[in-house]
């Protein structure tokens, strides 16, 4: 087996949907069809892994975390150091000609950069989810009530 097969495995199922959506096309065809073929021996649809990601972009984890992704919750979180370039504006830098590394932190399974923010159409999106699983839901009750009178 390798040490990819085995890092898909370790995945809980929203990961290995998150993976799939947002750095997908990042991967090789052989990578993608690799992780395709590990939602598959788990027996899940399209439809589940568009659910996967919808409850987990439904989330409430505060800004500024550092353990779990904001977007997809896992907490498969990797560090990074980003350059501060010396000679910026910032009045406090005024003396220091130093380069200086900041700790960024991304998500390892979707990619989201933590430094930075959830994106306006991120909360686009999980706006819409949430209007179509509201219209779902009372589609469902009207149809409910419909045939319950009949």
């Amino acid at each position: 087996m390798s040490t990819l097969e085995e890092k898909l495995r370790s995945y809980e199922d929203f990961e290995l949907a998150f993976v799939l959506h947002y750095k997908g096309m990042e991967y090789t065809e052989n990578t993608r069809k690799k992780i395709a073929q590990e939602i598959l021996s788990r027996g899940l649809t399209e439809n589940d892994v568009n659910s996967l990601i919808a409850e987990k972009l439904d989330n409430n984890i505060p800004a500024g975390e550092t353990k779990k992704c904001p977007r997809c919750t896992s907490d498969k979180i990797v560090t990074d150091k980003e350059y501060i370039n010396p000679m910026s504006n910032n009045l406090d830098d005024i003396d220091s000609t130093e380069p200086r590394y900041k700790d960024v932190y991304f998500c390892g399974v979707c990619g989201f950069n933590m430094s930075k923010g959830m994106p306006e159409k991120e909360f686009a999106l999980l706006t819409k989810v949430i209007v179509v699983i509201a219209i779902l839901i009372g589609m469902s009750l009207i149809i409910t009530l419909v045939f319950s009178w009949i």
